[in-house]
């Protein structure tokens, strides 16, 4: 369907009409016969949707309004088709000019939302003057500027993130996301960062202390007593990649198509410290997970979900 070319002029003065139009009923049908019988050539009493169409199109270039997108046009059509024979009669047409004015005056408002206009005098001014409300900027950088990034203190300053009242120190969280999506782990405090530290522990299940999100954990029921664990040299330092290996990590996926499938001369060695930290870790925490019955065979199980499973009624 054909675009109307509008000016500010032409739809400040058609928003106007429409508003008016829509506001007295009485000039709205008046006007709509008019425009009917004028269109009925033959004298019918009917028009069919090609003529509806057409007549609807004059009348909108005429005000400078928007005429609704095809599929709006034929779904409207399609409502005040009351009696279904393709033709609209003139009560039918009634409903439909009604219907295409406010949707034509709601797209204006929409449009004038946008900008401001503003009527000036003068014979040769046309009359009104568009001032967009959000202006642009009047100049650009030459280069693009990086946004700078927060430091320590503004990430601490919005606040650490709620823990849930399910997750309490010693509870058993599922996994959903991450290299160990699935194992259960337990829960052993949260962090400055507003990140969960929880272990599998390593002995049981292979799951090293990591960091985690709650909201990527499932809380159950299962508890094991952690109080005697001593987490005070634990912090978010002790988790992540160092500078150094991030930056070989980004390098690594940018290597060209030669280097893609060539091995790695070095291997990523965990560090003494942390074998040591988490071998003391696991030391406190075992002890505890043995005094639960059945505790470590239900850390070292897989939790997955079959198609006849229902999460939404499952109790953890």
């Amino acid at each position: 369907m054909a675009q109307v070319v509008r000016d500010g002029a032409n739809q400040l003065t058609g928003l106007k009409w429409a508003e008016g139009m829509i506001a007295d009923k009485a000039a709205r049908r008046e006007y709509a016969s008019s425009e009917f019988r004028a269109d009925d050539a033959d004298k019918s009493g009917a028009l069919d949707r090609e003529e509806v169409t057409k007549c609807m199109t004059r009348i909108c270039k005429k005000f400078g309004l928007a005429l609704p997108r095809h599929e709006k046009v034929i779904e409207l059509l399609d409502l005040c088709d009351k009696n279904g024979d393709g033709e609209l009669q003139e009560s039918e047409f009634q409903g439909f000019f009604n219907a295409v004015i406010v949707s034509a005056a709601k797209k204006a408002r929409q449009e004038f939302a946008k900008k401001h206009v503003k009527e000036i005098g003068g014979s040769k001014n046309g009359k009104v003057r568009e001032i967009p409300i959000t202006k642009p900027p009047k100049w650009y950088p030459a280069d693009d500027i990086k946004p700078k990034e927060a430091n320590e203190r503004e990430i601490m300053s919005h606040g650490t993130a709620r823990l849930r009242k399910s997750i309490t120190p010693g509870t058993v969280l599922i996994l959903l996301g991450g290299r160990f999506r699935g194992k259960r782990v337990v829960f052993l405090k949260q962090l400055d960062s507003g990140l969960l530290m929880v272990t599998g522990p390593y002995r049981a299940n292979g799951v090293p202390a990591k960091r985690c999100n709650q909201a990527y954990c499932i809380a159950t029921s299962s508890k094991v007593d952690v109080s005697k664990v001593d987490l005070k040299d634990w912090t978010d330092a002790d988790f992540g990649r160092k500078q150094e290996k991030a930056a070989a990590a980004a390098k690594k996926r940018k290597r060209g198509a030669e280097e893609m499938f060539a091995e790695d001369e070095k291997k990523e060695i965990v560090s003494p410290e942390k074998v040591a930290k988490q071998k003391a870790l696991d030391d406190v925490v075992m002890p505890a997970v043995d005094k639960v019955p059945m505790m470590a065979k239900y850390l070292k199980s897989l939790f997955s979900l079959s198609k006849a499973d229902m999460p939404h009624k499952m109790k953890f």
